[in-house]
């Protein structure tokens, strides 16, 4: 999936995509994902610590939701600016 993810990018890179659209691209790639992780690890544990009689503060959950999206947001910015200023040519020509 790497290569091929390297060659979509390089290939919209030597389309005329700028820098910080590849940037976007991949951010908003990971944001969906973590967002729907979020969403559902956050209800999923509020419907099983709530069956047990252990539900824990709202702000808790908040919480909990709001870093499981920040953190692969972060963590994400480094390959992403990585893969923007990559030559397109070089990429496109990686088996």
């Amino acid at each position: 999936m790497r290569c091929q993810r390297r060659a979509d990018l390089g290939g919209r890179r030597g389309l005329g995509a700028t820098r910080m659209t590849i940037i976007a691209l991949v951010v908003l790639r990971t944001a969906y994902a973590a967002l729907i992780g979020a969403v559902l690890g956050v209800v999923m544990g509020g419907i099983i610590t709530g069956r047990m009689d252990a539900l824990p503060p709202v702000d808790f959950m908040i919480g909990v939701g709001i870093l499981s999206v920040i953190a692969p947001l972060v963590s994400t910015l480094p390959p992403a600016v990585y893969a923007a200023h990559r030559d397109p040519v070089g990429v496109l020509r990686t088996p």
